[in-house]
Parts: structure tokens; sequence; C-alpha cells
């Protein structure tokens, strides 16, 4: 199957791409799902070329409509208090700079 191919190619075969591809697998079905219990927020880091878009662009195909890409973090922010300086990180102007348009 060429998904398992993908896994096994990007992870490795051995005990340790294994055990990575059983919590992959565990992570994209929470992702499919309605549930929150898991609580969890996966990221996705290493350098390029490894396999991070493609994971992402079948996840999309899958998921047809229901995919949609996070907001930045800077756009997570809570709205300033008034001990937060105005152009401190976690100023509501400061987050809104860094959203997207």
């Amino acid at each position: 199957m060429r998904w398992l191919r993908f896994l096994h190619d990007t992870f490795g075969d051995d005990a340790k791409g294994e055990e990575t591809i059983r919590f992959l697998h565990l992570l994209l079905g929470y992702s499919v799902t309605s549930g929150i219990g898991a609580q969890v927020l996966p990221f996705l880091y290493a350098t390029g070329a490894n396999g991070k878009s493609v994971l992402l662009d079948v996840m999309t195909q899958i998921l047809g409509d229901y995919a949609q890409a996070a907001r930045p973090a800077s756009s997570w922010r809570r709205a300033s208090s008034p001990s937060t300086p105005p152009n401190s990180p976690n100023s509501t102007a400061a987050a809104s700079s860094c959203a997207p348009s």
C-alpha cells in the first residue's frame, strides 16, 4: 500500500519507526473525529524534504472541506490588560499586526 510505504520511507522500518507510525495513526485518528478527550496539539517540526507537507496534503485530501489551517499563534494572544504595555508581545496591537489579513 502506498500510504504504508510512505510512512516506512519517512520513519523507518525499525522498532522506533513502527512506534512512530502507530503514534502518528493515533494523532491522525484524533484529527478526523469530533472528540476532544485527548487534548493534544501536535506540531510537525524538522528540516525540509522529510514528508511533513506530503502528510498534511494527504490529510487535507481526506478531510476535504473539514480541513482548515489554524491561525498563527500570535493571533491567539489575549487582549492587553492595564498592566500590559501597548507594544509588548502580549498586547492586542502587537498580536493583530502579526495576524493574517
